[in-house]
């Protein structure tokens, strides 16, 4: 495919033929006239885009089919609590418990020493009260929530001992348990690493205030390092300020002090499709909820909830640069942040101040020219002539755009035709977001894959 800067959407016929026709280049089957296919040409970092989507990964501990069993007896009840019963693979607690009380995998998994493991639990119903994430190797850092769906939380392993996540009730809440899933990201991590950053407004990192239990899934292979402790969402710093690793998950809930959607979680499922299976992928999901590139970051720095976006995405995206096995990448950068930067005189200062911080990222030794993608902003160019003025010059970045402003290896995402947007006008809804993941990661890969 070639390496155009506005990127149009493949659809889905096209990309299985894709796959199809990259899957018989790399098995050897015979091409037309008798002769062996030749391999797929070697990508942007050397290596190949799989035949098959890599679906095995090191470091799970209970996978699926483990946690998902319909049998009566996968669940361990703490203490044979009555509230909590067993029936169909699923945990219930009826919220007549008069204390805490807990539930986890019949059988704990054995993990080494110093690992940290992510618990991650799916609560399909809860009311009365709050559940929270806990394990046999002490607490967490996810704190009792009134919240459903996928909920994690990690904890490092203190002496090798068997763990079994565990989900809690509080006294008097009645919830569902359907499923634990445990991955040791230690092993994980082990990994060489594609990794990922971005420079992001709340229409990358979400600003809806809880996430859609619809699209609320892991993303097994996929890391994610936050850039703030979000407790809600088992998200948590080191003493440095930097983000300690977590399971992936769709969508990503921890970006910023906002708490759901957004496209970054269907953005890691359908790049890991691409990525080779000995390649864990690290997302460094830095962020802002709000505020503009003008007045050198200024607005960007503006809001007190947040650190300062800029600094927080070198400190972040910089440890994990730093903290990357021999033979990790940066695989790419995605842009998608101006909301706040419409008017003539914003857009100025933008047409710099955004360049200038690509350029420096491209400067940062080992990175090369890391391949950029950018995500349209949101709101309505149609109407507001403003914004229309901004994503012009946005997609004047692109390869191939002709304009004074083109990089190299960039790419433009527009929005999915029929985009439709939350209440505001501004931000994508959910459905939007994830097609908006989906278009990202496919123009990522036809950078690394041109």
């Amino acid at each position: 495919m070639a390496n155009v800067g506005l990127y149009q959407l493949q659809s889905p016929d096209e990309w299985r033929v894709g796959m199809l026709s990259i899957g018989l280049g790399v098995s050897g089957t015979l091409a037309t006239g008798g002769t062996e296919a030749p391999p797929p040409p070697p990508g942007l970092f050397g290596f190949t885009m799989p035949a098959v989507p890599p679906t095995n990964f090191p470091g799970t501990l209970l996978a699926p089919a483990q946690a998902e069993a319909d049998d009566t007896n996968s669940w361990a009840v703490e203490e044979d609590e009555p509230a909590i019963t067993v029936s169909g693979g699923q945990a219930i607690c009826d919220g007549t418990n008069t204390r805490v009380r807990g539930v986890g995998p019949l059988t704990p998994t054995t993990v080494a020493a110093g690992h940290r493991v992510s618990i991650l639990a799916l609560i399909s119903a809860l009311s009365g009260g709050k559940a929270g994430i806990d394990s046999s190797e002490g607490a967490t850092n996810a704190n009792a929530k009134a919240l459903t769906g996928w909920r994690q939380g990690c904890v490092t392993t203190a002496s090798g001992a068997a763990v079994r996540g565990v989900v809690t009730f509080n006294p008097a809440t009645s919830g569902t348990v359907e499923a634990i899933h445990m991955t040791d990201l230690t092993a994980l991590l082990a990994q060489k690493w594609f990794i990922v950053t971005c420079i992001a407004q709340s229409n990358w990192v979400g600003a809806a205030a809880t996430a859609d239990p619809d699209f609320d899934t892991p993303v097994p292979g996929c890391v994610v390092i936050p850039s703030l402790a979000n407790a809600s969402y088992g998200a948590s710093l080191d003493g440095a300020g930097c983000g300690e690793p977590m399971l992936a998950v769709d969508p990503i809930v921890h970006h910023t002090i906002n708490a759901g959607g957004g496209p970054s979680g269907a953005f890691l499922r359908e790049l890991r499709k691409v990525v080779p299976a000995d390649y864990t992928i690290v997302f460094v999901a830095t962020g802002h909820a709000g505020g503009g590139f003008g007045g050198d970051y200024a607005a960007w720095r503006a809001d007190s909830l947040t650190p300062d976006a800029v600094d927080n995405f070198w400190l972040q995206t910089r440890k994990v640069w730093t903290d990357a096995p021999a033979g990790s990448v940066m695989g790419g950068i995605v842009f998608c942040q101006g909301e706040s930067d419409t008017g003539a005189g914003k857009r100025a200062e933008w047409s710099i101040a955004a360049p200038a911080l690509i350029e420096a990222c491209r400067a940062e030794p080992g990175w090369g020219d890391v391949p950029v993608v950018i995500s349209e902003i949101g709101g309505d160019p149609v109407v507001d002539t403003e914004l229309a003025a901004l994503v012009a010059l946005q997609q004047g970045l692109a390869t191939g755009s002709g304009e004074p402003l083109e990089f190299s290896r960039c790419a433009y995402v527009p929005r999915p035709a029929g985009a439709t947007f939350e209440t505001d006008g501004i931000h994508y809804d959910q459905p939007t977001n994830r097609q908006r993941g989906i278009d990202t990661a496919r123009a990522l890969r036809d950078l690394i894959y041109p």
